[in-house]
């Protein structure tokens, strides 16, 4: 890489890894202004260092320090950007405010959420505001409220935490990042309509014309299931596809066209590029392409709802409009980075977005691999030469995004190389009728037969998508890929490209070095697999769920219904066990307990033996009565589950046990009585609703 002609590439990498230490630091107390004397002084010494160190030989001094002075400015920046969310607590008191809707209705299964900007003012009149996750009662009342509306409501807001269980998303930093640490619930009575009135009038004229846009096209899908498709693919609104749909989306490799982001604004700013090359003979001709390509790009943004996901790769092929117009030689790593250090000196919480790292991955594998890849092959006949160039572009984007991906989300698809020789040609026929239908939506006839041509081609891309959840292994899923394996697979693939496509046999060693690691990494993980010996209680709102682990055989007992029993597993038992490398997995029901034995678990009703441990579990109206004549029942712990009443007093006259767990499903009546039970007897608890859940090596 020649560094020379990159700078921004340099800066911006210090300047990431700047705002990763920075997130690490959140829990330090740093003032800010000994920060500031920092950053001046490392300023000063840049300066210094650049007027009197300037001879070639020297010239690194400068660079290391003004390098380090822009890691120091990524630390700072986030730092205190979240470091007032991170300082927040609970409210004690419930208080009036008036709050502003400033995003989209989410419609959950119990209630609608917003997020909303709520304010306030003391005693002394000093206004303050926050960010919140508002949860409203459903209804028509709540149905009707829009982005920019403002509310009186009375509210206590409550900090957001973490259940606290193995391997769960980490919710509350997720939200940090999007500048949220509280929540509140509001019934209907809670809170009243003010007035239309929005802070943003550009973010809101955005949105409602959204809203009409949105009216007129679902008049017009005229097939089944193809509205909420469109309405994704076209404006970005993918609050109304169905859980069926977008799996199949997912197994098929091809929800990157149902998230308006680059591939979206690529379509406009390809498109518009072609019907604009007659410009590019005159040198006003030039700068007037690039006032249009600039309004076109920011013009679908407002079309799309000014959505972040869209803003960001608006500006990132905002700068590539600049760079190709700039006289100077243009380079599209120095472009990539340049929109990219901007994006972040504005919001450094971005680089945790999984969207801003999935998007600048897919463009950064495009510009480096396409090329090289794509020159491999020369067909004569263009529509071969044309679907060879599309599979570059997905084996392109492809490397530079699976690992992030198979990070977060476990799964790769594997026949994303054939998906996308449909799915992509066929986004830009939706993506250039859908706007000709929306240009032309008053003309009646003609906006009919638009809406019929882009509704036949979703529900042609619909079919096409679930044909692939046919075909055998069609996904590889529970890929446990922690950020260690991420970022050396992507030495890997890099060193590996590098090797077949430019010849560069001296990177072999290395290669081969990586790859050791790696397998020398899976081989230690499978190892420790084997060996897993857990007992998990799990922190779930109203549930009980308790797991045995034993190698890669799980055995979970849950108090869960029917029509929970999915979350349950999606969002807590799944991500545990990909972690833990569990394979097999029995369930029992709490409350019949049936009698179960094997080499290392024994159950037999409420009594549980698992290893040497011994374990009694109580939940129902299970009660233990001795006489004189009788031995107390021997156990390691307790375990309280279910809503019954519990006679702790009864209990410890027949029951001999160490400690009791209080489960999640414990309702607050039972769990406040059995605690003060405990602290009176002196008997050692764990409240797992309090204390999250809990992990204990047998």
């Amino acid at each position: 890489m020649q560094w020379s002609v990159r700078p921004f590439v340099r800066l911006v990498i210090f300047y990431m890894l700047g705002i990763i230490a920075g997130n690490k630091l959140s829990l330090i107390e740093i003032g800010f202004v000994p920060a500031i004397v920092v950053f001046i002084l490392l300023l000063t010494i840049a300066i210094l260092f650049a007027k009197y160190f300037s001879s070639y030989k020297k010239r690194w001094l400068a660079g290391v320090v003004f390098y380090t002075l822009s890691l120091f400015a990524g630390c700072f920046n986030i730092y205190f950007t979240n470091k007032p969310l991170h300082q927040e607590t609970d409210s004690q008191n419930s208080k009036t405010y008036i709050g502003e809707i400033v995003s989209d209705i989410v419609i959950t299964a119990k209630s609608v959420r917003f997020e909303i900007i709520v304010e306030s003012s003391d005693s002394l009149n000093n206004l303050s505001r926050e960010k919140v996750i508002a949860y409203f009662e459903t209804g028509e009342k709540t149905n009707d409220l829009v982005y920019g509306d403002k509310i009186i409501l009375e509210a206590k807001p409550a900090l957001i935490k973490n259940k606290g269980n193995p391997a769960e998303f980490d919710y509350k930093s997720y939200l940090i990042h999007e500048g949220i640490a509280k929540s509140v619930y509001l019934k209907n009575e809670d809170w009243k309509f003010l007035k239309h009135d929005p802070s943003n009038l550009l973010i809101d004229y955005a949105r409602s014309l959204r809203r009409e846009l949105l009216r007129r096209l679902e008049t017009h899908m005229f097939f089944h299931n193809t509205f909420p498709v469109a309405a994704a693919i076209l404006v970005g609104y993918d609050t109304l596809m169905d859980e069926k749909t977008e799996n199949s989306y997912v197994h098929a490799g091809a929800m990157h066209i149902l998230c308006v982001s680059g591939l979206h604004v690529g379509v406009i700013f390809i498109l518009m590029t072609l019907l604009l090359k007659f410009m590019l003979k005159s040198k006003t001709g030039r700068f007037l392409r690039i006032i249009i390509l600039l309004i076109s790009i920011w013009a679908y943004a407002l079309l799309t709802g000014m959505s972040p996901s869209v803003q960001r790769a608006s500006i990132m092929f905002s700068f590539f409009v600049i760079g190709q117009g700039l006289s100077r030689p243009k380079d599209s790593y120095n472009t990539l980075a340049a929109s990219a250090f901007v994006m972040l000196a504005i919001n450094p919480n971005l680089l945790f977005h999984v969207g801003f790292q999935l998007s600048y991955a897919a463009v950064l594998g495009i510009i480096s691999v396409y090329p090289s890849l794509y020159r491999k092959l020369y067909f004569k006949n263009k529509a071969i030469d044309y679907l060879w160039s599309i599979i570059c572009v997905s084996i392109a984007a492809q490397l530079a995004t699976f690992p992030i991906g198979t990070h977060y989300f476990n799964y790769f698809p594997n026949y994303f190389w054939i998906t996308n020789l449909v799915v992509i040609p066929a986004s830009f026929v939706i993506i250039i009728s859908g706007f000709l239908f929306f240009l032309f939506s008053w003309v009646p006839y003609f906006s009919a037969f638009l809406g019929v041509c882009t509704s036949f081609m979703v529900m042609i891309v619909n079919y096409l998508v679930s044909l692939v959840e046919i075909l055998p292994y069609f996904g590889t899923d529970n890929i446990y890929m922690p950020w260690t394996k991420t970022i050396i697979i992507y030495l890997i693939i890099i060193m590996l490209f590098h090797i077949l496509i430019f010849k560069r046999v001296r990177l072999l060693l290395y290669f081969a070095s990586a790859l050791l690691i790696l397998i020398g990494i899976n081989t230690i993980v499978k190892f420790d697999h084997q060996k897993n010996s857990k007992l998990i209680i799990y922190n779930v709102n109203n549930q009980d769920v308790i797991q045995f682990v034993d190698g890669v055989n799980s055995f979970v007992l849950t108090s869960e219904t029917k029509g929970n029993k999915r979350k349950i597993d999606e969002y807590v038992l799944n991500p545990s066990n990909i972690k833990m490398g569990v394979k097999n997995e029995i369930n029992f029901g709490l409350n019949e307990l049936p009698n179960y034995q094997n080499k290392e678990l024994m159950i037999n009703g409420n009594f549980i033996q698992f290893k040497q441990s011994r374990y009694l579990i109580l939940s129902g109206e299970d009660t233990f009565i001795t006489t004189d004549s009788l031995e107390k029942l021997n156990i390691n712990t307790l375990i309280i589950t279910g809503k019954h009443k519990v006679d702790l007093n009864a209990l410890k006259s027949s029951i001999s046990f160490d400690e009791i767990i209080i489960s999640s499903g414990v309702p607050f009546w039972k769990r406040k009585k059995l605690i003060e039970h405990c602290e009176i007897l002196k008997v050692r608890y764990i409240d797992i609703n309090k204390e999250g859940g809990k992990v204990f090596d047998i």
